[in-house]
């Protein structure tokens, strides 16, 4: 069978790369959106990059491998553009990598935006780590500089053919942003899009090449300068501020020079920028302390008023009342991994002990009380859990299941479950089927997968015999006599076909099949049929009606953070909650939502929620749920114990018992 005809074309020029190259090839070829070639032009390489193209190609049908002698980047871009056969085109350099939903999310943005390129974020990786952001390629903004990382962007091969391709001038370097340079000249569209999908190797070879660049740079400016009459509209200091780049480069200590009679001091961008970090360290720094501590002093004096106390008489459940299930997050002891990846010891209050607030009025740390800073090795703080939870109406906690083609991470807290049949709780489990990468904390290795989530058909009956004995204990929550199994992502290739396997081989066995349900993933046309589900719930953000962004607090104490504030009051002030679908669904909500303890610097998102705005959305779904809910009256909250999102029923020093309280109202105040 002929493979289709490609959309995408992915052209990678290759010299002298072989340590990197076969990563970069697999970030390729693991595309979830498969219509693509590949097309490696190996530009004279001497190492071992020839014999990792043949291996590779042998494999993947799709690559294809150019040879030349070693004539350049350049040289080797534009031939490999002019075979390819894709209508678009994405250029990648062969020791970057990108994630594996890149090109499903580049098409699936330059399609429905009508747009001539489209660009995703980038992290660092290498000798340098994180997210970096050049600002928004703006026609303003790209006449000062590149605000594009190298030539990740996806555009039509016929603007490279109206353009003339990469232009051969800029062998000397920046050809890349002369590039884009055709496309703000033509007044043409760039988007930049919020995901991290581009990997962006910073390794020691690119300093040698940097410091050969800005030896031509001013040469190479000034020719873009004459090609592109845009950059006078917009850069008109140009020949001073590469005069005064130009010089600062190559001297060591300060220089005054004269322009037009002018004295003006040169002062070398290295001491320029000891001076600005000496001035953080020893004035900015301390007064941010200073002001910070002040805050965080007086915010606690303020929680005096929001403080909740235990509550001292106990839900009494009604035949009526809807089942409240509480997300359940099982990382709070330690194992093998985390120690590797972030230091021994390192367990989810790593995260959550050193948050501090980003602006005025943000509630941060989230510090426990009650249950404290518990350690879930064994069930002795999970009986005071359980304890907790039916004194305030939570029906049964959902374990999140980290399951990766039989490898098992954070189970332990699970199996301290099964074993203890003294823990009266029912319980199911939500098979959380992302990669695993060691990014939970902000100095980790970004854009490192650890364990593949991926699925295929043939691991369905290694994944039964793993949760069958859960399913088989009589304290797993049901529907109509088949286990719930909740699954995270419905984006999976092959999911629906592993589901089918699943399910087949439960009758095959002679057991209930179980009942599956799934997220949309905000998309109220998505059914939860097509992937072979029987239902859709929700969790999280993951709702039908998404929350709208809002600007952030001007306010701030950390102008570092790259945070997102989400309107959640309008948000539930206009039950936005209350969608209708055609498909059976199990309705959720959340006590909160903010991770800025985990990614504060990579993008953190912030939903400014409190107890009586919980209690309002959770008593209208209860309300629903009496009425119109699906088999089971299930309702889902997000979540038990998710701190360094924010997400937790547990009490805290801020709220106390407060969202518990609420939950039992809830419960109590919708009874008819």
């Amino acid at each position: 069978m002929s493979q289709p005809e490609p959309i995408i074309s992915i052209i990678i020029p290759v010299y002298n790369t072989g340590k990197y190259l076969a990563d970069c090839l697999n970030s390729v070829i693991n595309q979830t959106f498969s219509q693509i070639e590949i097309i490696c032009v190996n530009d004279g390489s001497t190492d071992n990059s020839a014999d990792i193209l043949k291996t590779y190609a042998a494999r993947d049908s799709r690559i294809k491998i150019m040879t030349q002698k070693n004539s350049g980047v350049i040289s080797a871009r534009n031939n490999g553009i002019s075979r390819a056969r894709g209508e678009y085109i994405l250029c990648l350099d062969s020791d970057d990598k990108i994630d594996k939903h890149c090109l499903e999310k580049l098409y699936r943005t330059i399609t429905h935006k009508k747009c001539a390129v489209v660009i995703p974020s980038v992290c660092l990786f290498g000798r340098a780590m994180g997210i970096s952001d050049l600002g928004r390629p703006t026609a303003k903004n790209m006449c000062s500089r590149n605000r594009i990382y190298s030539t990740c962007g996806l555009y039509k091969k016929s603007f490279w053919e109206k353009y003339g391709g990469y232009d051969k001038r800029f062998a000397n370097g920046i050809e890349d942003y002369d590039f884009w340079m055709n496309f703000i000249q033509d007044k043409q569209k760039i988007i930049k899009i919020p995901d991290v999908l581009f990997f962006y190797n910073v390794k020691p070879e690119n300093e040698s090449r940097d410091e050969q660049t800005r030896g031509y740079h001013a040469e190479l400016i000034s020719l873009m300068w004459a090609k592109y009459p845009i950059m006078r509209k917009y850069n008109t200091s140009r020949k001073l501020g590469n005069f005064i780049y130009h010089v600062s480069r190559r001297r060591k200590y300060f220089r005054v020079v004269y322009i037009l009679k002018i004295p003006v001091l040169i002062i070398p961008r290295t001491a320029a920028l000891s001076w600005a970090k000496k001035l953080v360290n020893q004035l900015i720094y301390p007064r941010l302390m200073v002001k910070m501590a002040k805050y965080m002093m007086n915010q606690q004096l303020s929680w005096r008023d929001t403080f909740v106390p235990l509550s001292n008489r106990n839900y009494k459940p009604h035949a009526d009342d809807p089942k409240i299930i509480a997300y359940y997050l099982p990382q709070f002891y330690q194992f093998p991994q985390n120690d590797q990846w972030h230091g021994r010891g390192f367990t989810e209050w790593t995260n959550v002990t050193r948050a501090t607030p980003q602006f005025i009025g943000h509630y941060q740390p989230h510090l426990p009380i009650d249950v404290g800073f518990y350690n879930l090795n064994d069930t002795k703080i999970m009986h005071r859990q359980v304890e907790l939870a039916k004194q305030y109406g939570i029906y049964g906690f959902c374990y999140y299941y980290y399951w990766f083609h039989g490898t098992k991470l954070m189970d332990k807290p699970i199996k301290n479950m099964l074993n203890d049949k003294s823990l009266d709780m029912p319980f199911c489990l939500f098979w959380a089927n992302e990669d695993w990468t060691n990014t939970w904390g902000e100095a980790a290795d970004h854009g490192t997968t650890k364990y593949d989530a991926e699925t295929h058909p043939d691991e369905a009956e290694r994944f039964l015999d793993d949760i069958l004995p859960y399913w088989s204990d009589s304290r797993y929550i049901k529907i109509d006599g088949r286990p719930v199994l909740m699954i995270y992502k419905y984006k999976r290739n092959m999911l629906p076909e592993f589901v089918k396997q699943l399910k087949f081989l439960c009758t095959k066995r002679g057991i209930p099949e179980p009942f599956i349900m799934m997220f949309s993933d905000n998309n109220l046309t998505w059914n939860p049929f097509d992937y072979a589900a029987d239902a859709a719930a929700e969790f999280n953000m993951v709702m039908g009606a998404p929350i709208p962004p809002r600007h952030p607090d001007t306010r701030v104490l950390n102008k570092s953070a790259i945070l997102v504030k989400y309107d959640i009051e309008k948000w539930i002030e206009n039950r936005k909650y209350m969608y209708k679908t055609d498909y059976p669904l199990y309705r959720g909500c959340m006590t909160n939502f903010d991770n800025t303890a985990r990614k504060i610097y990579r993008g953190a998102w912030h939903l400014p929620m409190t107890p009586e705005l919980y209690y309002k959305w959770l008593r209208d779904i209860i309300e629903w749920t009496r009425d119109y809910g699906e088999r089971g009256k299930f309702v889902f909250v997000s979540a038990w114990n998710e701190w360094a999102e924010g997400m937790h029923l547990e009490p805290d020093q801020k709220y106390g018992y407060a969202y518990l309280h609420e939950t039992r109202r809830a419960l109590e105040n919708t009874r008819k």
